[in-house]
């Protein structure tokens, strides 16, 4: 399953508000508006209360840009 997917499952009935703000960060950074930190600034405060979500959005930060647990 695809990581946009799988936050998608976890956010889309219960609250569409994360989910739509984590698309509109993923466009921001695809179009340059956000640089990298700021993206990992909200994915961190987007998933936690879902670490496994955090750990696996980590694949895709270069290191000390990752989201770090506890």
């Amino acid at each position: 399953m695809s990581f946009v997917q799988m936050v998608k499952e976890a956010f889309k009935e219960r609250q569409p508000d994360k989910y739509g703000l984590f698309l509109r960060v993923m466009e921001d950074f695809r179009n340059q508006r956000l640089d990298i930190a700021e993206v990992a600034s909200t994915a961190k405060a987007l998933f936690q209360d879902n670490p496994d979500l955090a750990l696996r959005f980590n694949v895709f930060l270069p290191k000390g840009h990752q989201i770090q647990l506890g």
